[in-house]
């Protein structure tokens, strides 16, 4: 081997050095090579954490299943908008397109997927039909009144015990004439957020500061949906990050994490009265003269 063969080959390994050297460092930043762009760019991450074990798909390729504390973490992503599906047979599913920023970290960590189908139990039944108003008794919230033209009869929903009311409660004449839900508006349970109902619009408006994501300051509203009517129902799921409301015969939830689109399931299809108590999970609706009992408790 000559001389110059020798300095040649050393500057080919010095060149194949300091070419890799390069990459691994740009690497260790947390770069990535782009095709599309020709340029190295700085990746970010996502993360999913739902209320049940699913799989994952990006971009409609399966990319894996959430672990066992159902959690699902995708990092070294180049910035772009991926197409994500959280999936599990029987359940409604979550779709997003997540936008992708360079050094940012998105979390999605309260997904909830419920069953396509929610099957009702009879809770109690009554001895008249045509019930029209099922509320809260405001002297204590474990009681329901269950209302026709006529007839009331309480409901506990601690052991479904029913007991006839002698006349119908004038917290029941008062809800039969209200067309909408009572402003200025309904307080999330964990008292941060309130729903407000206007000209059709269901807005949720942040009471304070959000400690994550998504992050909202205080008196930051967003729309969660334009109707066509006024709900006839409206109310906080329990983990007070989805709502729910009764719309055109269907009760349906939405998500309040607004970024890149809402998700929203229609759940039950029913235009009877109904009453959702946060504290047992539980929705109520009539049935002829049967009151059903719903179970959205799919908490972690």
């Amino acid at each position: 081997m000559t001389k110059l063969t020798r300095r040649i080959l050393l500057a080919i390994c010095f060149l194949v050095f300091c070419v890799a050297g390069y990459i691994v460092v740009v690497y260790a930043l947390g770069y990535k090579y782009d095709f599309q762009t020709g340029k190295f760019l700085k990746t970010g991450s996502f993360q999913i954490v739902t209320n049940t074990g699913a799989d994952i798909y990006i971009n409609n390729s399966f990319a894996g299943a959430t672990s066992m504390f159902n959690r699902f973490s995708k990092s070294r992503l180049l910035p772009h908008t991926y197409g994500v599906k959280v999936h599990k047979d029987g359940y409604q599913e979550w779709v997003k397109n997540i936008k992708i920023e360079g050094g940012v970290f998105e979390s999605f960590h309260n997904i909830k997927l419920l069953p396509l189908e929610i099957q009702p139990e009879t809770a109690a039944s009554v001895s008249f039909t045509g019930a029209n108003s099922i509320v809260p008794d405001p002297h204590d919230k474990n009681i329901l009144i269950i209302s026709s033209s006529k007839k009331s009869v309480s409901l506990s929903m601690k052991d479904n015990v029913i007991i006839n009311l002698p006349a119908i409660p004038t917290v029941i004449k008062k809800a039969s004439t209200t067309s909408q839900p009572e402003t200025p508006g309904i307080i999330s349970p964990d008292t941060e957020k309130e729903i407000i109902i206007s000209n059709n619009e269901i807005n949720v408006t942040w009471l304070r500061d959000s400690g994550s994501q998504p992050y909202m300051k205080t008196g930051q509203s967003v729309l969660m949906a334009k109707l066509s009517s006024v709900p006839k129902y409206v109310a906080w799921y329990q983990d007070s990050n989805y709502i729910l409301y009764q719309i055109q015969g269907t009760f349906k939830m939405s998500e309040i994490d607004t970024r890149d689109g809402i998700n929203t399931y229609d759940l039950i299809k029913t235009s009877s009265p109904l009453y959702y108590n946060n504290k047992n999970g539980f929705l109520y609706t009539i049935s002829g003269k049967n009151i059903l009992k719903y179970d959205l408790n799919y908490e972690r």
